[in-house]
Formats: C-alpha cells, sequence, structure tokens
C-alpha cells in the first residue's frame, strides 16, 4: 500500500466530536421512533375497547401506512 492510500483512508476517519454529533444525531432519530411507538401502543391500549371484544390492534394499518409513507419522504432526493 502507497503513502497516498494510506493518508488517505487516515483522513477518511472520524473525529471524536464527529464521532459524538453522529451518536447524538442516531440516538435523537432512535428516541423519536422509541416515543413514536409508544405513543401507538398507548393510544391503541386506551381506545382499544372501541374495535371490538378481541383486543385487536385498533390503528396498526393507519400507523404502518404512516410510518412507511413518512419513511419513504424522509428518503426523497429533496431531503437527502
Amino acid at each position: 500500500m502507497s503513502t497516498n492510500a494510506v493518508a488517505t483512508r487516515r483522513s477518511r476517519r472520524f473525529d471524536r466530536g464527529e464521532i459524538r454529533r453522529l451518536v447524538a444525531m442516531y440516538g435523537f432519530v432512535a428516541a423519536l421512533h422509541i416515543v413514536g411507538f409508544g405513543l401507538f401502543a398507548y393510544y391503541n391500549a386506551r381506545y382499544h375497547d372501541l374495535a371490538d371484544s378481541q383486543g385487536t390492534l385498533l390503528y396498526a394499518g393507519a400507523a404502518g401506512l404512516a410510518y412507511t409513507l413518512g419513511m419513504r419522504h424522509a428518503f426523497d432526493a429533496d431531503h437527502i
């Protein structure tokens, strides 16, 4: 391996500040997912009596659709 290739590999590594920011960003996104799924579970448990007596997931279809459409929208070319 040439010295230029080694220097290029070293320049691609993240420093500690960048790693901290990446961990914070991904942690925040994970926290938003946890809060969202938690709210879904809360409202499903609170209002499941309206669906039927079997305790099915009342809003599971709407929640799944909203989640997948939101993820598709997040990765649109104008958002990246």
